[in-house]
């Protein structure tokens, strides 16, 4: 990390390398949790790039980590208006949704994004947010995903917590209602 400030002080603000060196200096900041300095150096970045879509994509990340769903709304029209991937915006919306625990914005994310083809990484996010929201429709579409790619869960408390979400969505859709099985 210090190697990294160094660098981004010791560089003129005129040099070709001092944007390059200052989103050193942010994603670095990032990765270490240190979220006030990390705002701060990207503010001096948005200053000298703000419709860049590398800078757009940073704040949004920034945003989803402090909170700040007022700026993520701002990146987010930012990259649409650049015509950015519509499933790299929606995978940072899911982010967001997560980050701020709205249940049926990250559903309707993970439909989306389950959709299309997906990263081992993501897939692990998705499974993450099934877990944590108790989400039925989403451990649905997750479970379509992996039959339809010829995927498994390799964890038997994954395939049990999946499975746990999607039994009831099993029994809603048996033809008898729950009354009239008791009944037989």
């Amino acid at each position: 990390m210090e190697l990294i400030e160094k660098k981004y002080r010791d560089t003129p603000k005129k040099n070709k390398k001092y944007i390059k060196r200052l989103r050193d200096l942010i994603n670095a900041l990032l990765a270490k949790e240190r979220y006030i300095e990390a705002n701060y150096f990207f503010k001096e970045l948005y200053t000298l790039k703000p419709d860049h879509a590398y800078t757009l994509k940073t704040g949004y990340k920034l945003s989803i980590r402090t909170f700040n769903k007022k700026e993520a709304a701002i990146y987010e029209e930012k990259l649409t208006s650049l015509n950015h991937p519509e499933l790299e915006i929606i995978w940072y919306r899911l982010q967001l949704f997560f980050a701020l625990n709205y249940k049926k914005g990250a559903e309707s994310c993970c439909e989306y994004i389950l959709s299309n083809e997906v990263e081992n990484e993501r897939l692990s996010f998705i499974l993450e947010s099934c877990i944590k929201f108790k989400s039925e429709l989403i451990a649905f579409y997750f479970s379509k995903y992996l039959q339809e790619n010829k995927l498994s869960l390799k964890s038997a408390n994954q395939k049990t917590e999946i499975k746990k979400l999607l039994i009831p969505r099993l029994i809603k859709a048996l033809p008898y209602q729950n009354d009239q099985l008791l009944n037989y």
